[in-house]
């Protein structure tokens, strides 16, 4: 389960079938905020930022970050290691390699 408030920097990640806290994770920082996630991968990101962290324990393993005035992350699409970041101008391809 994934609950966030407008404006909050940290989510709140729990186990919905136990209903216990698990942990915090760090969100971008920006009013438009989305996540999602793969059978390895959990992606926290904004139109400028895209935190990357490990499914099974949630542990961080690395961010991506654009320039936010020159263009701006619309979508975003995962295959396994490989992420396809959609921006207003442009496409980037990118392989996860941790």
């Amino acid at each position: 389960m994934f609950v966030n408030l407008k404006g909050e920097k940290k989510i709140g990640v729990f186990q919905v079938s136990t209903r216990v806290f698990m942990q915090y994770l760090s969100f971008p920082d920006e009013d438009w905020k989305a996540i999602t996630w793969n059978e390895k991968y959990l992606l926290v990101y904004c139109s400028s930022q895209v935190n990357l962290y490990n499914i099974g324990d949630l542990s961080f393993v690395d961010y991506i970050r654009r320039y936010h005035r020159k263009d701006r992350l619309t979508d975003i699409n995962i295959f396994g290691n490989r992420l396809i970041l959609v921006f207003t101008s442009r496409i980037e391809g990118i392989i996860i390699t941790a």
